[in-house]
């Protein structure tokens, strides 16, 4: 999304609404920090061949094992 121009509309009005600039953070989770019974695919996407699924969790993950690895 962070390519296309909804989200550049978005920024745009975020910025202007609370005079900042909007980020996004993108972090990286080990999966062995995961309670796997707590994961669920997101039965609402479509999938096409090839492509991972999208998954909830339906956890508390801790701040501290969180990697981050992008800010928009």
């Amino acid at each position: 999304m962070e390519n296309s121009e909804s989200f550049e509309e978005l920024a745009e009005e975020y910025e202007d609404r609370y005079d900042k600039e909007l980020e996004i953070v993108v972090f990286q989770i080990d999966i062995n920090d995961l309670d796997l019974s707590k994961l669920s695919i997101d039965t609402n996407q479509i999938v096409e061949d090839g492509d991972e699924p999208t998954y909830f969790y339906d956890g508390i993950i801790p701040y501290s094992k969180l990697k981050r690895i992008k800010l928009y």
